[in-house]
C-alpha cells in the first residue's frame, strides 16, 4: 500500500469513527516498515501525517508503534511535539498528557 493510500484510509476510517480499525491500520502499516527497516519511509509518514484528521488515539499510535526504532526517524521527535498539542487541543487533560507522553523519551 501507498503511503497515501495508507493515510487516506486511516483518515477515512476515523472520520467514520472506526478509530480501533484505524489503529490497527496504522500499527500493520507502520510495524511492517519498521520491521523491515525502512526508516526513511516511516520518517516521511510521520513527518507528513495530518493530525488534524486524527484522535488522539491514532495520533498516540502513531508514536507508540515507532518508538523503538525512534532513533532511526529523524521525524519522530518531531511527531511527538507535535501530538503533545494536538492532544491538547483535542481536550485532553493535561495530567493524561504527561502520563502518556511522559513515558516517551
Amino acid at each position: 500500500m501507498k503511503q497515501g493510500d495508507f493515510l487516506d484510509l486511516v483518515y477515512r476510517l476515523v472520520r467514520e469513527n472506526q478509530s480501533r480499525k484505524a489503529l490497527t491500520v496504522v500499527y500493520d502499516y507502520m510495524d511492517r516498515l519498521v520491521l523491515d527497516g525502512r526508516f526513511p519511509q516511516a520518517a516521511t509518514v510521520l513527518q507528513i501525517v495530518d493530525l488534524t484528521q486524527l484522535d488522539s488515539t491514532c495520533i498516540v499510535g502513531f508514536l507508540t508503534v515507532t518508538f523503538s526504532a525512534r532513533e532511526h526517524i529523524p521525524t519522530w521527535a518531531p511527531l511527538q511535539v507535535r501530538a503533545r498539542q494536538a492532544c491538547l487541543d483535542r481536550g485532553m487533560p493535561a495530567d493524561k498528557v504527561e502520563r502518556v507522553f511522559g513515558d516517551m523519551k
